[in-house]
């Protein structure tokens, strides 16, 4: 698939999908493709770009009722809508993209699975992602976004965020059902609300840094929410979050002396940890994998060193 359909490729994306059959794969070349594409529903496919810095979409995927797709290498951008709009049970793998600068939200589904992988989802006008049944965000930052990074509003979703950065979104996590919350080996940081929660939701956090957001965790007077630690967090303030469990090496109450959310490395953004942070070598001291929320390298693929450092990146 090419801009011009020349050699005998498609020119758009809807054209290809077309003349697929099952497990496909869709290779699309370097240049932009202006053109909305629906994926049919119960298909299963692969749309593979040329690299997020060469391959555009510039209007809405959807992926049908029961569709299965992998979408890597590519960026979203501009679009009339949504970035990604997936039906109902569809499936979506996003792996090194980016979903920037769309009118609604960069992924809105109402139920459904989505997994991020080393991808970014940021500055669109309503939320990063909103909606789903199952979310899994790793080695990913979802950033700037208007109105929240990860919405779970009137859906009821099970929602895991490792080794990523959440920052610069109205609301990094804002939730209001019976959603389950897990965080681990992250950075949620400089959003006006850090985590809020107006519902039944269980919170989990281990090795993750939440502060320097407006309000780093707030839970509604209403809200019958639960907060678990599995230690060693730095959360740099709480309204209403009382986190139980393992108490085990958390900091509170102090500043993680985090750089701005810049290129550090990798294939996304994040906060680089300043020297003397309260958050270097403050990890869980267990060895790296299995039983510590510590992955044996950082959002940005860098190894961690020794006691790993809490949040997504290793100093």
């Amino acid at each position: 698939m090419n801009p011009t359909g020349t050699g005998g490729c498609f020119s758009t994306l809807q054209a290809a999908l077309d003349a697929s059959g099952k497990k496909d794969v869709i290779e699309v070349e370097a240049g932009s493709y202006p053109s909305a594409a629906t994926v049919p529903a119960r298909a299963r496919v692969t749309i593979r770009g040329a690299g997020k810095d060469s391959t555009f979409f510039e209007e809405t995927l959807t992926i049908g009722t029961k569709a299965q797709v992998t979408l890597s290498d590519v960026t979203i951008r501009d679009t009339s809508n949504d970035g990604i709009f997936l039906e109902d049970k569809g499936r979506l793998v996003l792996l090194d993209s980016v979903i920037r600068d769309c009118p609604r939200s960069g992924v809105r589904f109402d139920t459904g699975n989505l997994t991020v992988e080393r991808s970014t989802i940021r500055d669109n006008d309503d939320s990063g992602i909103d909606g789903g049944t199952r979310i899994a965000v790793r080695d990913s930052t979802i950033s700037g976004n208007d109105f929240n990074g990860v919405s779970a509003v009137n859906s009821i979703t099970t929602i895991l965020i490792e080794s990523s950065t959440v920052s610069g979104n109205n609301r990094g996590v804002n939730m209001n059902s019976l959603n389950r919350l897990s965080i681990f080996g992250s950075t949620i940081a400089d959003n006006g609300r850090g985590i809020f929660d107006q519902g039944a939701n269980r919170t989990r956090l281990a090795n993750t840094i939440l502060a320097d957001n407006g309000v780093d965790c707030e839970v509604q007077e209403f809200a019958e929410s639960l907060y678990f630690s599995q230690g060693y967090n730095l959360i740099e303030s709480n309204l209403r979050c009382d986190f139980k469990g393992d108490l085990t090496g958390n900091i509170e109450g102090v500043d993680p002396a985090l750089g701005p959310l810049d290129d550090n490395g990798g294939p996304t953004r994040t906060h680089a940890l300043s020297g003397g942070s309260a958050a270097i070598d403050a990890g869980n001291p267990r060895p790296l994998g299995k039983g510590n929320r510590c992955r044996p390298e950082d959002q940005r693929g860098e190894p961690r060193d020794g006691r790993c450092d809490i949040g997504a990146f290793e100093f």
